[in-house]
């Protein structure tokens, strides 16, 4: 059992129960060190851990097949072209998965851009019905 003491110190460095949530070190308004919580998506965010461009959908079977006929046709394809040809269909398709990870960076951008404006006026209308 924790002593009185110990119980206080706690409480005056502004720390919660971190037994099941990893703690951080931040500072609050009068410049003291305090132990915070995080969430757990916002923790992996920190730590950069999420990191959705390189989630792959593995339980999607339809993709898993498309992804592997994709890649056998590129090959089949490939190795009927002549060693400049495969250069320059090398360099076409390097340029290709270069734009197409720009779209999605975009699009990432764009949607979670649309989310977090989505939450701003939940919470804006939520506050102006309580008001």
């Amino acid at each position: 059992m924790e002593s009185d003491r110990e119980e206080e110190r706690r409480q005056k460095a502004g720390s919660r129960d971190t037994r099941n949530k990893s703690p951080h070190l931040c500072e609050n308004s009068r410049g003291e060190r305090q132990v915070r919580d995080m969430g757990k998506l916002l923790e992996q965010l920190y730590a950069g851990e999420l990191q959705p461009c390189e989630r792959v959908s593995h339980d999607n079977e339809e993709y898993k097949v498309l992804c592997k006929e994709s890649l056998e046709e590129i090959e089949h394809f490939s190795r009927k072209l002549d060693v400049d040809l495969r250069e320059e269909f090398d360099g076409m398709m390097e340029h290709y998965l270069e734009l197409t990870y720009m779209e999605k960076a975009q699009t990432f951008g764009d949607g979670f851009r649309i989310g977090a404006r989505l939450m701003c006026e939940v919470f804006y209308e939520n506050n102006r019905e309580e008001a």
